[in-house]
């Protein structure tokens, strides 16, 4: 993994979905105080729910700008997830990378994109 600074391990509660909503939301409003912009104000106060369905990667696929964090499956199969802004950062996956979970905050100014198949589950503000 890279960029430790907006990626989190979150391998207890990997399969608890309303504990990922809860440390997905905490996590977006944790770095929204670190790196505040008016536009990240906005989200500060939402609160985020993650999609039921598990996502396959395509390879160079943007990850919609709807999605504010990434819940990444370590062990699924060779890829990468990537994030480009102020830093870039990136969770690798696949045989070697160990098992696991981790959760990737984007920030709204932020680009994500795919390479490879990794199985991921995206986080997106509560309408």
């Amino acid at each position: 993994m890279g960029g430790q600074d907006e990626i989190t391990r979150v391998d207890e509660i990997g399969l608890n979905d309303p504990k990922l909503e809860e440390k997905a939301t905490e996590l977006v409003r944790s770095v929204t105080v670190l790196h505040s912009t008016i536009f990240n104000y906005f989200w500060a106060g939402e609160a985020l729910i993650i999609d039921a369905q598990e996502t396959i990667g395509k390879p160079f696929r943007s990850i919609d700008r709807s999605v504010r964090a990434i819940l990444v499956m370590i062990h699924s199969d060779a890829g990468l997830v990537r994030i480009y802004g102020q830093s870039t950062r990136f969770v690798a996956t696949g045989l070697g990378q160990g098992s696991g979970f981790a959760i990737v905050f984007i920030r709204s100014e932020e680009k994500s994109m795919v390479h490879g198949h990794p199985s991921m589950r995206f986080f997106r503000r509560c309408r």
